[in-house]
């Protein structure tokens, strides 16, 4: 070592004397001191400032103090330690060996010994620094064959692959893209895992028209516990999904989002829950109740698109932004069906505009249609998935337009169930083409193309 850092926890507050004499004994040596200190939390401060080759500490006795010191140092600014004290205990040396000691000096040892010393604490010290950096390796290689483990998993189970297929996959895109394979593997993890995410917050936009729309079919008596079943579980779904998220979801303004989405649900929640027992079992829902409901739904509606829309990534295009598309056309199919009941119990006054926000949902959804169908989809169940799709919206719109608006219960009992079963239908179709999307290949390896 050619300059030290001598630190002395010992010597009180200043320079005293006995850290002068032991500056003069490491000049002796050949050691240059260009730093000295007397507070063992300013260390890493002085190790990083003045870069020496080592640090020299001397003490009557090791402390806890110094042990914190000294593994703070190890960690952040590691440096050879060369230890000097005055009451040597074996089990104290080994704590401060534990903590980042490299050697030490004992009373009686002369200043000629010292070069020698320093010399093997920083021996020691590279040998350390080896051996750290080969188990790091070690453990960088290993996280890498669990990556492409999962990676590979993955793949076999969203594309029904063999364990070679997937292999191979990767290993190709990697070199396609001049990636290290391990890399890839976490990118192909990490996009599945941010795609489940965009997903779920996609489903809220759903679950929100969804749980108006069962809480419309129960209070007017339809379908009796098939109804409360489906609110129930609707309910229950949306809970699931906001706790999900509130794990995974870190960034403050991503928590913010989120927050306003769990204000939402409480107010919607509330709308929706059942009144005690032994009130109006089928009542007629009032104008405000149904005001009322539908707010709350569009102010969670608001809420989830916010957070899903922050969490698509920079620039929205590819198989990310379709698979935000097709979760917003389950959002309107069922957005659609709930418009449809509303127009049934509103006053007559209040129809038209109903009516004019359910074309508006229409003509979207109708728009989406026909760009997934021009899409150059070869899969033959994403094919199938549209197919059923399309027709049971046609069955939900034909059903709609035989409605008569503020008829409540004098619908025809026909209508209404093809409103309920064919909105169903549709949204259980783009469940399918969100679970495709959700798991393509263009997505999980990043090659920014729809499906």
């Amino acid at each position: 070592m050619k300059n030290v850092v001598l630190l002395s926890p010992d010597a009180g507050v200043g320079i005293d004397s006995a850290v002068a004499e032991w500056c003069q004994r490491l000049t002796a040596a050949g050691v240059s001191v260009p730093c000295t200190l007397t507070d063992g939390s300013e260390l890493v401060h002085a190790v990083t400032q003045h870069a020496p080759d080592g640090v020299v500490v001397w003490v009557r006795a090791v402390s806890d103090g110094l042990l914190q010191a000294l593994r703070q140092l190890a960690e952040q600014a590691p440096r050879p330690v060369l230890l000097l004290v005055a009451q040597p205990e074996p089990a104290a040396l080994a704590q401060a060996v534990a903590a980042g000691v490299h050697d030490w000096l004992v009373p009686g040892e002369p200043v000629a010994a010292w070069p020698a010393r320093l010399a093997a604490a920083q021996a020691r010290f590279g040998a350390e620094q080896g051996l750290r950096q080969r188990c790091a390796d070690l453990t960088h290689r290993w996280q890498e064959r669990v990556a492409v483990d999962k990676a590979k998993g993955l793949l076999m189970q969203s594309q029904d692959m063999t364990d070679e297929q997937a292999f191979r996959l990767l290993r190709n895109a990697s070199m396609n893209h001049s990636q290290r394979l391990g890399e890839l593997a976490r990118q192909v993890l990490g996009a599945a895992q941010h795609a489940e995410r965009v997903n779920r917050c996609a489903q809220l936009r759903m679950l929100s028209q969804r749980l108006a729309k069962w809480q419309v079919l129960r209070q007017t008596g339809r379908r009796g516990a098939a109804s409360r079943d489906a609110l129930q579980r609707t309910a229950a779904r949306v809970q699931d999904t906001l706790d999900q998220l509130d794990q995974h979801l870190g960034a403050p303004a991503q928590r913010a989002s989120l927050a306003q989405v769990q204000r939402a649900w409480a107010q919607l929640e509330e709308a929706v829950r059942p009144p005690p027992p032994g009130q109006r079992r089928t009542p007629e829902p009032t104008s405000g109740e149904l005001l009322h409901l539908n707010e709350c739904s569009e102010r969670l509606l608001a809420a989830a698109d916010a957070l899903t829309a922050l969490l698509q990534p920079e620039g929205g295009a590819g198989p990310f932004q379709w698979l935000t598309t097709v979760g917003r056309q389950r959002m309107l199919s069922q957005r659609y069906a709930k418009l449809a009941l509303l127009r049934c119990w509103w006053p007559v006054a209040l129809a038209p505009l109903c009516a004019s926000e359910q074309a508006a949902t229409q003509a979207e959804f109708e728009g989406v249609m026909r760009d997934l169908n021009r899409l150059p989809l070869s899969n033959p169940d994403i094919q199938a998935a549209l197919a059923a799709a399309g027709a049971n919206w046609l069955a939900l719109v034909h059903a709609c337009d035989g409605l008569v608006p503020g008829a409540g219960r004098a619908q025809p009992a026909a209508g209404l169930a093809v409103i309920e079963d064919s909105s169903e239908t549709v949204l259980d179709a783009f469940e399918q083409l969100a679970r495709h999307y959700e798991s393509s290949l263009e997505l999980l390896l990043g090659t920014g193309h729809a499906p």
